[in-house]
């Protein structure tokens, strides 16, 4: 069967929960579902069950994993290795710098930069990834892409090519940032936790940019289609408030929890 006409399902995974859409051929959403996940009963053991309940069979599957399941890093121009190995050597020691050890379990990814510029990497649980391609494998499901949340969300908040800024995505317990100057990554930054996230999002900010030469740099764009923003302080930085088209079949205010899943479906 052609890509093209297969039906599609798309899958956003977190830590404590899986949520899915299914699509028919016209993009419409015709099936949802939330499981939620516990330390007994993790992502990998439940999701057989939700593909089965989505009707994974058959289908393409698009997968978007929670910020909270990927680190994050910036490579210093890879332009400057002399080959693949020398660029997979600067990737991982990007990581290391930060996790040590850790990352020998990691499966790391590499994104496009403009040459002498650098890029942005992305680093998951090798054993998720494995498990996720094995349970679409048991489910008779095609796995379409695995994509992390930070960058689905980057994608599809920004339509043109900006030479400065900083984009802020929210998602529940976690704030990520990242920022690029002149066409080019400079820093990445998550914030942990359910506190005041405007109370910290000002300093973050500040602390992130300062060895930028970006002080005077007083706008960022806001990504948050999972959590209610009425009520956005400004606190000396103006915020551009993003936000996706939903698709048919799906209410940005009634289904919120469901955005996760719709950026995976883009």
């Amino acid at each position: 069967m052609s890509l093209s006409l297969r039906k599609r399902v798309a899958l956003a995974v977190y830590p404590d929960r899986l949520v899915w859409l299914r699509a028919g051929q016209d993009g419409k959403v015709v099936a949802k579902g939330v499981r939620p996940c516990s330390a007994s009963q993790d992502v990998l053991a439940s999701l057989p069950e939700v593909m089965r309940e989505a009707g994974a069979g058959g289908c393409d599957v698009s997968i978007l994993l929670s910020n909270r399941l990927v680190r994050y890093a910036i490579v210093p121009n890879p332009d400057s290795a002399s080959g693949r190995e020398e660029v997979d050597l600067l990737t991982r020691h990007a990581f290391e710098r930060v996790h040590g050890a850790a990352v020998d379990g990691w499966e790391i990814r590499l994104s496009s930069a403009k040459p002498g510029r650098a890029a942005f990497a992305s680093a998951v649980d090798r054993d998720l990834v494995h498990g996720l391609r094995d349970v679409m494998a048991g489910s008779k499901a095609y796995t379409a892409s695995i994509r992390p949340y930070l960058m689905a969300a980057f994608n599809q908040a920004i339509k043109r090519s900006l030479g400065t800024g900083v984009f802020v995505q929210m998602e529940p317990q976690r704030m990520s940032l990242l920022a690029w100057q002149d066409h080019g990554w400079i820093a990445v930054q998550q914030v942990h936790g359910d506190g005041d996230w405007q109370a910290v999002l000002p300093g973050t900010l500040d602390r992130m940019l300062i060895g930028h030469g970006l002080e005077t740099l007083r706008e960022y764009q806001l990504f948050m289609p999972e959590m209610p923003s009425e009520g956005i302080r400004q606190d000396g930085w103006q915020a551009r408030l993003s936000t996706p088209r939903w698709p048919q079949g799906l209410s940005p205010v009634d289904d919120r929890s469901y955005a996760g899943a719709m950026l995976a479906m883009r």
